[in-house]
């Protein structure tokens, strides 16, 4: 979970009156985002689309036209992050050196809630961070990936 928390710090450090906790998490709302990491063309990337939605390596493939894109699983995501800078694991592209990808449905949201439980199923307090401050640190690819509703599988979403 030290991407999602490194993140969090980042935005609070760029942005402090903006980020702000979600004791109280209302998973399932419009503004969750969902996180998942990928090698695509043997580069780290991650993909951040509703928390109500997943989307797979081959969907990832074929909106991105990439040759090869394969998931990231939970234990290599700190080892392909951890010569990032600010000495912690970083998902984001800006300043961490790796393209991020933004379903442009969540656009349409002034906030975006990060919720652990969305990030590999961790525990923890949520976060809002306004999108629009979001986008200007993280600067993603926006994009329509239109990712399939997440069914009965996601045994950790709410």
């Amino acid at each position: 979970m030290k991407p999602l928390l490194a993140l969090r710090g980042y935005l609070e450090q760029h942005f402090p009156k903006s980020v702000r906790g979600e004791p109280k998490c209302s998973c399932g709302s419009g503004n969750h985002v969902r996180i998942l990491f990928f090698l695509v063309d043997d580069q780290p990337a991650s993909a951040i689309i509703p928390e109500a939605s997943r989307i797979n390596a081959d969907e990832l493939q074929r909106v991105l036209g990439a040759h090869r894109v394969q998931p990231l699983a939970i234990t290599d995501v700190e080892s392909v992050y951890a010569d990032s800078e600010l000495g912690q694991a970083q998902p984001f592209e800006q300043p961490f050196g790796h393209r991020v990808y933004f379903d442009e449905r969540m656009l349409k949201n002034e906030e975006l809630v990060f919720c652990p439980r969305m990030f590999f199923g961790k525990e923890g307090e949520c976060f809002r961070a306004p999108t629009q401050k979001f986008l200007e640190l993280v600067h993603p690819t926006i994009i329509s990936m239109a990712p399939v509703l997440a069914g009965e599988f996601d045994d950790w979403a709410v």
